[in-house]
This record gives C-alpha cells, sequence and structure tokens, in this order.
C-alpha cells in the first residue's frame, strides 16, 4: 500500500498482480491533480507479470492523476508492443516524471518506436532504463531520433548480454552527438569492426558525456592484423577519460574469446584497468 514515502510497490510473491494493480489504479484516481500537491511520487509494479490489459487499466490511472508522480518502475513484466504502445499515450501527462523502467519487457521494435514517439514530450524524464530489449534496426533508429530531440535525459540504460544493437550504430551516434544534456550511457553492442571502431571514435569526441560503460562484441575472428584500427580506437576513448571526470568501464570481446584491453601491453601514459566484479575491465577513478 502507500507508504510515507509517497511510493506503492510490490512484496514479491505477498500481494497478487490484480490486488496491486487495482490498489494502484484506485490511489492514483484518488490523487489530488494540482500541480505540486501531495501524492504518490513512486509506483513499482516491477516483476508483476501485468498484461496488456492491466497495463491499460493503469494507463488511464496515469491520465487521471499523475501530478506528483517521479518515478515509474515496470520492468520484467512481459509487456509488449501492444503494451508499450498503450503506456506510451499515458506518460506525457505524467509532468514530474523522472524515471522510468522498463528494461526486460519484449518491447521489440513497434514497441520502442510507440515509447520513443511520445517520451519526446516527456520533458521532465532524466533516467531511462530499456536495458534487455532486444532492439531490431527500428528500435534502435527510434532511440536515436529521441536522443536528438531537446529533452533534459541524462541517463540512459541499454545494456543486453547478446548486445542492444546488434549491427548499425549510426542512429545513436548521431542522436548522442546532438544530444546536450545525456550525460551517463551504459551500452553494450554487437556489431562489425568497423562499425564498433566508428562509434567509439564518435563518444571520444562527444563533448557532454562524462559516464561510459560500453561492453562490445565485435564480429570477427581474432586477426592480430586487424588490431591497430580498433586499438586506437580505444586508446582515444581512453585518453578523452583521462582528461575529463569520467567513469569509463570498456569491454571488448570477439570471436575467439580473447580481450583486447587483456592483450594490449600496459603503457604509462594510458589509464591503468582493473577488474570490476562483473569482469569487465574498469577504470579506476571518480
Amino acid at each position: 500500500g502507500a507508504n510515507g514515502g509517497g511510493g506503492l510497490g510490490a512484496s514479491h510473491g505477498t500481494i497478487s498482480t490484480p490486488t496491486l494493480l487495482h490498489a494502484a489504479v484506485a490511489f492514483l484516481e484518488g490523487q489530488p491533480q494540482a500541480p505540486g500537491a501531495q501524492g504518490m511520487r513512486t509506483l513499482d509494479l516491477a516483476h508483476c507479470g501485468s498484461d496488456a490489459e492491466q497495463v491499460a487499466l493503469l494507463a488511464r490511472a496515469l491520465g487521471s492523476a499523475t501530478a506528483a508522480l517521479r518515478t515509474l518502475r515496470l520492468s520484467a513484466n512481459g509487456l509488449g508492443p501492444d503494451a508499450a504502445a498503450v503506456l506510451a499515450e499515458a506518460l506525457p501527462l505524467c509532468p514530474a516524471l523522472v524515471k522510468l523502467d522498463l528494461s526486460e519487457n519484449p518491447l521489440e521494435d513497434d514497441g520502442l518506436v510507440a515509447l520513443c514517439d511520445k517520451l519526446k514530450a516527456c520533458h521532465s524524464l532524466t533516467d531511462l532504463d530499456l536495458s534487455r530489449i532486444s532492439a531490431g534496426p527500428r528500435g534502435v533508429q527510434a532511440v536515436g531520433e529521441y536522443l536528438a530531440v531537446p529533452t533534459r535525459l541524462a541517463r540512459l540504460r541499454l545494456q543486453h548480454p547478446g548486445g542492444w544493437v546488434t549491427g548499425d550504430l549510426r542512429p545513436l551516434s548521431r542522436g548522442l552527438a546532438a544530444n546536450g544534456h545525456l550525460v551517463d550511457l551504459n551500452l553494450s553492442c554487437s556489431s562489425g569492426r568497423h562499425e564498433i571502431t566508428t562509434f567509439v571514435q564518435d563518444l571520444a569526441a562527444n563533448t557532454t558525456l562524462r559516464a561510459v560503460k560500453l561492453t562490445a562484441v565485435v564480429h570477427i575472428r581474432w586477426d592480430a592484423t586487424k588490431r591497430k584500427e580498433l586499438t586506437l580506437a580505444f586508446e582515444a576513448l581512453e585518453k578523452r577519460a583521462a582528461g575529463l571526470p569520467w567513469r569509463l568501464s570498456l569491454g571488448l570481446a570477439f570471436a575467439g574469446g580473447s580481450n583486447l584491453l587483456e592483450e594490449q601491453p600496459r603503457r604509462p601514459s594510458l589509464p591503468h584497468f582493473d577488474r570490476d566484479q562483473t569482469g569487465i575491465p574498469a577504470k579506476a577513478g571518480p
């Protein structure tokens, strides 16, 4: 139920999904609608198994009284394209929404397109998590176009074990280049050597980002003759991080199982890398 912190959430395994959804809807619909009025600030319905019909019920409530809602978590609910489209219609009606977590939902390209189109009107949103969502070309294009629109988005998470982007990275590069607010990017990608090299070069030239976690899988069998271009790109990104207060974590894998950063000789002029708990080389620093 609601608590003193202005939130509603699930104690997993103790509250049934229909009960929790109806409680959330009833609470939302009973809130004062005036901007600045006290009301629910956090709604956490992660891992509730909500279906499209239940999300439609929630979306109607979000559109009716959401003056105070700042955080909405709907991760791991099996939400598909139809549910995403219904939810997307209500999001611009949440004037105070700052954090949105839709990770671990099979939104697919249609869901991402519908979502990103409406997020362009969510001017208060600063934190977006779309991790563990397999994005195709249209989904990546939609996210890139959203990034290019003037918003307040500051943190974006696009992590996926198999690569959130699997292919063309240029839409993201264009969106990041046009974005003036994003400071924290967490991205996994899986693509060809040339595409990843170009993307890393674009990141090194970005003047806004301050924290980057990049995990890349390159679709080549390791060949020493192909090392130089990719190595230079990552060195440029390291040097960029060394000159700014970046938190930088880089990981690179390819067919054959080696890690590029491990194979590079240690040089005093380059940042030192050691392993974090995920096994991805991580730059120590602020």
